[in-house]
């Protein structure tokens, strides 16, 4: 990657949350895109896990450029932030990519819903991980891609917690923003939009979403 003038700098803590935030993403797509908009303070990252959800992230800057909405690949941004230095900086870098963060959220008016904690959920979530594993050993050794998206959907699908499916609630666990039992959580709706808030990070479901990839469009 050529050097680039920076779009932000931050500590080496949150440098590191993003990097494993990142790296979760790298497992499933490495060739994912991140869509980088600079806030007044921070930097907002929104990316697509592939599993029917908008995710962001909100890293406190300790430099910002303002006015910036670009994307980069996450190894890209992997490779510049990972680092030994106290303060690390992402590269002002912008490639297209057909096939990304689609719709942006909605930035308001957004009804505040249920408030919970981690530890409640996440119970559910390993319970329904357990089923699928059970239901798929009971298919045989070769399941057919459409029976294992059928067995899928019809588990995650299920209502989760607060209007959310459990869909949204896997991928929080497998993100890790469930990871600390006592850490608070809140959904909200806005417009069809679902939203689940945690220490970790954001997660939005859009109003009837079947899961195919949007083409890219400006995130405010």
């Amino acid at each position: 990657m050529t050097s680039q003038p920076p779009i932000a700098s931050f500590t080496r803590s949150d440098a590191d949350r993003l990097v494993a935030l990142l790296r979760r993403l790298f497992r499933w797509d490495s060739q994912a895109y991140v869509r980088i908009v600079s806030r007044e303070d921070a930097i907002g990252i929104y990316f697509e896990p592939p599993f029917k959800v908008i995710a962001y992230l909100l890293v406190p800057a300790i430099y910002v450029v303002p006015m910036v909405d670009s994307t980069m690949r996450a190894a890209d941004l992997i490779a510049a932030i990972d680092n030994d230095e106290d303060i690390t900086s992402v590269p002002l870098q912008s490639d297209f990519e057909p096939f990304g963060v689609g719709v942006r959220p909605p930035e308001e008016p957004w009804q505040t819903g249920d408030k919970g904690i981690a530890g409640d959920l996440i119970p559910k979530v390993q319970a329904a991980i357990n089923e699928f594993k059970e239901r798929m050993e009971a298919v045989g050794p070769k399941p057919t891609r459409r029976m294992t998206e059928e067995i899928a959907n019809e588990i995650w699908d299920r209502p989760g917690w607060g209007g959310l499916t459990l869909r949204v609630l896997h991928a929080a666990y497998l993100l890790g923003f469930l990871s600390h039992p006592n850490a608070h959580l809140a959904t909200g709706n806005c417009l069809g939009w679902k939203r689940l808030q945690t220490p970790g990070g954001t997660l939005y479901a859009r109003p009837g979403d079947s899961g195919p990839r949007l083409p890219l469009s400006i995130v405010r």
